[in-house]
């Protein structure tokens, strides 16, 4: 008898402590609080969501078809997942602008989730994140569309989005955000569609947002940005992409404009890894693909079809106060306007007092019209001995024909700039060690494959260097194969039969 009662008690204590689930649906006229079941089912998120916060083991709020429009954000302080039923192209929540000043949803709990919506309309004053303020906790599956910050001219403002300083948002669509200024404002704005001050961006598609800094997304303090497709954002500085301190990996980042600087990328302090740099413009500064400054890194990438319409050039990649560059393939970009200066590919400038370098990388079918030249690379004031070694820099072409791959201007006379790098016009460029001339012999030239071919004179042609052990090649393969390092960014694998000899 006695275990029988023992039995009884536990049972009794399971049911208790069992987590409630709430409900939430478009109208209903039996709506009953605490909203734990479809027949007494909320009719505002709100409301149910502080239903399912205040039971302590609650941890699912369901959202059915619908718009539903906010009288104020939706807060959540505690671990609540809030799920819609059938996903964001049927469930939507609405900031209700103007009727309404408030941003959508402030998420403050490690563990709280919100799983597919539509989240539009937010509109802030002063703060940031105009959609979404994420200070923990998991964002995924959602269409981030159509919100406004408004900067009121004091202070920088961020995030016309989303803005997150810790936590995940992953496999969003955030389409069409901004943040804004008073046009009289000289006070920035940072990160049309995200601003990331911690946390990670996974899996996200970020397109036509807009804002000063980073029109796709700003970014600073050592956050992450992985396998995000950033397209048609725009912006001054950054039209994809402003990073201070980022680490962007396995991205593609293609079709962005910047007025100014980094039509893809503007870069300081970060890591580009990984990722494709592609179809992007600037104006009045430079830079069509990406501007590297203060030490930054980018691996590994391709950066290619990129234009700046700049006096100065740089219509790929722009190194400004240092950086590096390894294993990348840097083709097709474009300096349409360079009168001052040069680069289609590359230009390189004030690294005199700052370490900065490319390394293995291929420079190709790069132009630039107007200036000095340099088609594939122009250098300018440095003194640094291997500032560029094991390149292939090949058929890119200048308004004048004698500048085609390379321009230098301002170099110290003792600079050995380029080292064990293959080119067509080396008369222009100084002294250094294992320079050749002859023709890379690519797989497909015209038809944009820059792998070396059979009897290529870069295979084996390099310099090894530190950075090379257990690194790859553009194509994932090892750097270092047959003992020298190959030339350019590809590595090549010998082709025939293999027989093990002995047993």
């Amino acid at each position: 008898m006695m275990v029988l009662r023992l039995f009884v008690v536990v049972f009794a204590f399971s049911a208790i402590v069992r987590a409630a689930t709430h409900y939430v649906v478009p109208t209903n006229t039996a709506a009953a609080d605490p909203y734990t079941n479809w027949a007494t089912a909320g009719t505002n998120i709100i409301d149910v969501v502080n239903a399912a916060m205040s039971n302590t083991h609650s941890r699912q709020v369901w959202v059915s078809n619908g718009v539903y429009r906010l009288t104020n954000e939706i807060l959540l302080t505690n671990a609540v997942t809030i799920q819609s039923v059938n996903g964001k192209d049927v469930t939507i929540v609405n900031g209700n602008y103007p009727a309404v000043t408030n941003r959508c949803f402030e998420i403050n709990d490690s563990n709280a989730i919100i799983d597919g919506f539509a989240i539009t309309n937010g509109y802030l004053v002063g703060s940031n994140g105009g959609g979404i303020y994420l200070a923990n906790g998991i964002v995924r599956n959602c269409l981030i569309s159509g919100n406004i910050v408004s900067n009121n001219g004091t202070a920088t403002n961020k995030g016309g989005g989303v803005y997150v300083s810790a936590g995940l948002i992953s496999n969003c669509m955030v389409i069409g955000n901004v943040v804004t200024s008073p046009a009289a404002s000289s006070v920035h704005n940072d990160g049309g569609g995200i601003c990331i001050t911690g946390g990670i961006i996974y899996g996200c598609t970020v397109n036509y947002n807009r804002a000063s800094w980073g029109g796709g997304i700003a970014g600073y303090t050592y956050a992450n940005i992985r396998a995000c497709i950033l397209s048609s954002n725009t912006a001054s500085y950054g039209g994809g992409i402003y990073s201070s301190s980022l680490t962007i990996s396995n991205c593609v980042i293609n079709g962005n404009a910047a007025a100014s600087y980094g039509g893809g990328l503007c870069v300081a302090y970060g890591t580009v890894d990984g990722c494709t740099i592609d179809g992007n413009r600037c104006g009045s500064g430079y830079a069509g693909g990406i501007i590297l400054n203060n030490n930054s890194i980018l691996r590994n990438s391709v950066i290619k079809r990129n234009i700046s319409s700049s006096s100065l050039g740089g219509g790929g990649v722009v190194f400004s106060g240092g950086g590096r560059m390894y294993a990348c393939l840097i083709a097709g970009n474009m300096a349409t306007n360079a009168a001052s200066g040069g680069g289609g590919g590359i230009y390189i400038e004030v690294i005199k007092n700052n370490a900065g370098w490319i390394g293995s990388c291929t420079i190709a079918s790069n132009t630039v019209t107007k200036g000095a030249g340099g088609g594939g690379v122009f250098l300018y004031d440095t003194n640094n001995d291997f500032a560029v070694s094991n390149c292939v820099i090949y058929g890119n072409t200048a308004t004048n024909a004698n500048y085609n791959d390379v321009c230098t201007t301002n170099m110290l006379a003792n600079s050995n700039a380029f080292n064990y790098c293959c080119f067509s016009d080396p008369s222009r460029v100084f002294s250094g060690t294992g320079n050749i001339t002859n023709n890379p012999l690519f797989v497909d030239f015209s038809g944009g494959n820059y792998r070396l071919g059979a009897g290529s004179p870069c295979v084996n042609a390099g310099t090894n260097q530190s950075w090379m052990t257990n690194a790859v090649d553009l194509d994932g393969r090892m750097r270092i194969r047959y003992g020298v390092v190959d030339m350019g960014a590809y590595e090549t694998i010998y082709e025939g039969t293999m027989y093990k000899i002995g047993f």
